[in-house]
């Protein structure tokens, strides 16, 4: 009889990557990241040439498959786990200040262009699809994450959704040998939100919120080794959203004023440390995680079918700062703080 596999056999093993464009060793320690769910779309060129043969049908030459310029596309779902967190925003906003000491804080926001990858700059990560036959793990290397999703509901935990582009169709028959370390503790519970405030004023969750952060991944340029790669990533168009169903209450009531008025609104929206007064900066403390940004709403809808709640969606732009060039700021800003000395 065949052998049937269930997607439970296989774990999939986050490797930081050193060197753009160079596998790390199998040998190599990686990460598990509170993976449930996971897909691989390989981006292989099929080339359909419909060539005059002398028959009336198509013969196999007619198809040929090759991996130039391939760009896979890696979806990953799971659980936010704390000491995972930080890479998984460095993976997608490619940019951070790192502040050393205290609980290791971090801030993350938009490059304003990019990292220059070719030179190993910024953060990108070697995929490890983990199979229980010995010589059939399948590698991806200089992996970012073109869009990431968080997503909390009542009774629940933060979730992640991530987009993975990798550079290269993929190696195929390893074997990793590494030590994955899995963490399961330090995740961020709906009921444990602290921060909810648009302008200023609480607002009140009733049902699911989420996050969501992309940026288009565009391959460009030619691999000087000759390997039929693209050279690196072109990262733009980077964008946010905010989505909740929040109480209609008088916070409500002033979003929709803010709404029918086209008028900007200030988000702060996450967990740990609170904003009590301006000397306290969220952020900071272990366990801290805090989005913020200027928004404006782009949908509205008013549902009485339970609770009188109002599904609203925000954009979150930049903000132009003083200067001649007109240049804003990143539309999104994540801190966070996690304990765990990264070096980034």
């Amino acid at each position: 009889m065949a052998n049937y596999y269930s997607g439970r056999d296989a774990r999939v093993v986050h490797i930081t990557q050193t060197t753009f464009g160079t596998d790390e060793a199998m040998s190599t320690a990686g990460a598990i990241k509170g993976t449930s769910a996971f897909d691989i779309e390989h981006d292989l060129n099929v080339r359909e040439a419909d060539m005059v043969t002398g028959q009336r049908w198509r013969v196999q030459a007619d198809t040929r498959t090759d991996q130039n310029e391939a760009m896979p596309t890696i979806g990953e779902d799971g659980v936010v786990f704390k000491a995972n967190l930080s890479d998984q925003l460095y993976q997608h906003f490619q940019n951070v200040e790192d502040v050393t000491g205290g609980d290791e804080p971090k801030i993350f926001s938009y490059h304003a262009t990019q990292p220059d990858f070719v030179a190993s700059a910024g953060y990108f990560e070697q995929l490890v699809l983990q199979n229980i036959d010995a010589d059939s793990d399948v590698g991806f290397k200089d992996c970012v994450a073109q869009e990431i999703t968080f997503s909390v509901e009542p009774r629940g935990e933060l979730q992640f959704s991530t987009t993975h582009n990798s550079r290269g169709s993929g190696s195929a028959n390893l074997e990793y040998t590494g030590t994955a370390t899995r963490v399961s503790t330090g995740s961020y519970h709906f009921t444990s939100i602290s921060e909810k405030s648009v302008n200023g004023v609480a607002f009140n969750p009733i049902g699911p919120i989420e996050i969501t952060c992309s940026q288009v991944v565009q391959p460009i340029g030619i691999d000087s080794t000759g390997n039929g790669k693209f050279e690196t990533f072109l990262l733009s168009d980077k964008s946010a959203t905010f989505k909740a169903k929040i109480n209609f209450d008088q916070a409500a009531r002033n979003l929709k004023h803010n709404f029918v008025n086209d008028q900007p609104v200030n988000i702060l929206f996450g967990w740990g440390t609170a904003s009590t007064s301006p000397s306290v900066e969220v952020g900071s403390a272990d366990g801290d995680l805090h989005f913020s940004g200027s928004a404006k709403v782009t949908s509205w809808k008013e549902d009485l079918s339970e609770a009188y709640g109002i599904d609203v969606e925000f954009a979150f732009y930049g903000l132009q700062t003083a200067g001649a060039d007109g240049r804003t700021t990143s539309p999104l800003e994540v801190r966070m703080a996690d304990g765990i000395v990264k070096g980034y």
